[in-house]
């Protein structure tokens, strides 16, 4: 009994405790999701409330910390009520008005334009949709709302579904009002699209708006085909990996001026929040950005605080924000590949070299290494692909990736100096068409990857042996270290 409760409380510890929280909230949005009876959660929140009140006040601290988590899993069940919406396949066929947002550039043909457009409301009903548009009215502008009346089409190919919104020519769209947040990300979009567009190289330019401005639909389907057969598509969605290495590059250039660590920590946050808002705040990049803060917040506070319970606070924040984001594939690999990261390097910390490139060499490995042993499974599930070679194309084109993004910034600093601007251009164009020939390589490689695709009973064993093996090697560290007392 007293080593089930020490173990409990090792669990349960301070030090991680907004991780399980946020494993519980999780957990009760996806009950919440699939349980039609809602309402059996109300007594469970008031049941765990009383609880935590009764085991407090006796300082029976750790009945009181299960209880709160119990709390969190009701909240998660009921927190995702409202933000329930209505099936849009309730809407195929028949044409209804539609509240829609353009996300993408309009590509012009002969008799119509096509774009991709974020789905706000049917019919005065909630929805969150991404589809494509086939507009014959050709009076959609880019980043503008508008009220249209149109009909919607579903295409199934490969297990997954895809929407595309029919204007008919005699129906022209009812412009919405923009909001100021949204006339300013318009406004600075195009600023920088024209900075790119007039210094750089066509393909240099596709490249540069793709994976700094979210604008992939300007690859040519031979560019993202490169990107996909070498295991890096992950670099052209606007996510966690970008933020990283946006943050990254910014750290960068204010140590340049000399900038404290702290200011450059609150610099960094304060332009990502531009630059979310530029790239149009969707919710990949809202997600990386509320954990990006969360995880910069640690550095204000006066102790030091746990990196999983930062990681945990980070994924509450984002669930609260939405809920419905725990079953968006990016906020998956998102979360999973930071987890993997603290796991990783705190169960196996890397021995310190006297040669700091390969200190940096190996912590690049390792990283390469546990992110990959960890969402293969869900790469596999969602794609139907393992990449055999992906730790180490990382390795190669993650350093050159973030290379090219800094050399990217000086361009926007320098843009207003035409000959300066040119000049850093011209680099940049040299090095995006040699990045491809090297993607584009390792793509090939015989083997790099297969065709291959988990069940999720097949995931559930993965992650269970991974588990139990963490659990092993503790076992054998722990009695080594009783062998050498």
């Amino acid at each position: 009994m007293v080593a089930s409760t020490a173990m409990l409380k090792k669990i349960f510890s301070p030090a991680i405790f907004n991780f399980w929280l946020f494993i519980a909230f999780a957990l009760g949005i996806i009950i919440g999701f699939y349980c039609p009876y809602f309402w059996v959660f109300i007594p469970l929140f008031l049941f765990s409330v009383a609880l935590i009140f009764i085991f407090s006040n006796r300082q029976k601290f750790l009945f009181s910390d299960i209880f709160i988590i119990i709390l969190f899993l009701s909240l998660g069940a009921l927190w995702y009520l409202p933000f329930c919406y209505q099936d849009i396949d309730s809407f195929l066929g028949n044409e209804n008005n539609f509240v829609i947002q353009v996300s993408s550039m309009p590509k012009e043909a002969v008799s119509r334009n096509v774009f991709l457009a974020d789905i706000k409301k049917v019919n005065g009903s909630n929805i969150a949709q991404r589809a494509r548009v086939i507009d014959y009215s050709k009076k959609m502008d880019y980043l503008n709302d508008y009220k249209v009346r149109a009909k919607l089409s579903k295409t199934t190919i490969k297990n997954k579904d895809f929407y595309t919104l029919w204007v008919k020519s005699n129906q022209p769209p009812e412009k919405l009002p923009s909001a100021f947040l949204d006339k300013f990300n318009r406004k600075m979009t195009f600023r920088l699209i024209g900075i790119l567009k007039n210094n750089l190289s066509d393909e240099s330019y596709r490249f540069i708006a793709s994976v700094f401005l979210g604008r992939r639909e300007l690859l040519t389907n031979e560019e993202k085909n490169i990107f996909t057969d070498a295991g890096i598509s992950h670099l052209l969605a606007i996510s966690g990996s970008n933020i990283g290495l946006t943050a990254l590059v910014l750290f960068f250039v204010f140590k340049l001026f000399n900038v404290r660590f702290r200011m450059c920590l609150l610099l960094s946050v304060f332009f990502l929040f531009i630059y979310t808002l530029i790239t149009g705040a969707n919710p990949p990049t809202l997600r990386a950005i509320i954990m990006y803060t969360a995880f910069s917040l640690s550095f204000f506070v006066k102790r030091k605080l746990n990196p999983f319970n930062s990681l945990g606070l980070a994924g509450l924040a984002c669930l609260i924000f939405n809920p419905s984001w725990i079953f968006d594939v990016g906020f998956q690999l998102s979360f999973l590949s930071i987890f993997a990261l603290i796991l990783g390097f705190k169960i196996f910390p890397v021995k310190q070299s006297d040669t700091e490139f390969l200190n940096q060499l190996q912590y690049l490995f390792f990283s390469s290494l546990y992110v990959t042993l960890l969402i293969t499974p869900l790469i596999s599930y969602y794609f139907g692909r393992i990449y055999i070679l992906s730790i180490f194309n990382n390795m190669l084109l993650i350093p050159f990736f973030t290379f090219i993004l800094i050399v990217n910034f000086t361009l926007l600093i320098f843009s207003p100096f035409r000959f300066l601007a040119q000049s850093i251009a011209a680099v940049v164009s040299a090095l995006i068409p040699l990045f491809y020939k090297l993607s584009h390589f390792l793509g090939s490689i015989k083997f790099s990857f297969i065709a291959c695709k988990f069940s999720l009973k097949t995931i559930f064993i993965y992650y269970i042996f991974i588990v139990g093996f963490i659990f092993l090697l503790k076992i054998l560290r722990h009695r080594r270290r009783l062998q050498t007392v």
